[in-house]
């Protein structure tokens, strides 16, 4: 409500004087406002699914470096160092994928808007 409310008085009032000072300017607003509804409208849910597959692998990738960061004595132990390091450097490139498809749909809203 914090944001849909000013969102409204700000058309509402910018259409209004549009169309009391350029009436054909208004037509602008007519097209334009539907057509920016409709971007925001299909921009969020795709920004929402990849924030929502991105939180999910920030938290499993932390989850992943406490496990490891307990088990270095073992792992030392045992001589798997190398596993583990080529483990977690296919976690961090699975999330620096998922953060880069974030950051692009979030680029592409933004130039689109």
């Amino acid at each position: 409500m914090n944001s849909v409310l000013p969102a409204i008085l700000t058309i509402v009032f910018a259409f209004s004087f549009t169309v009391f000072k350029q009436p054909l300017v208004a037509f602008f607003y007519l097209i334009s406002v539907p057509v920016s509804s409709s971007l925001v409208f299909v921009f969020s849910k795709k920004m929402t699914a990849r924030n929502k597959e991105y939180r999910n692998e920030i938290e499993s990738l932390s989850a992943n470096v406490i496990e490891m960061i307990q088990m270095i004595p073992i792992t030392r132990a045992h001589g798997v160092e190398d596993v583990e390091v080529s483990k977690m450097n296919s976690r961090l490139e699975k999330v620096k994928s998922k953060g880069i498809r974030l950051e692009m749909i979030g680029a592409i809203f933004g130039a689109s808007s």
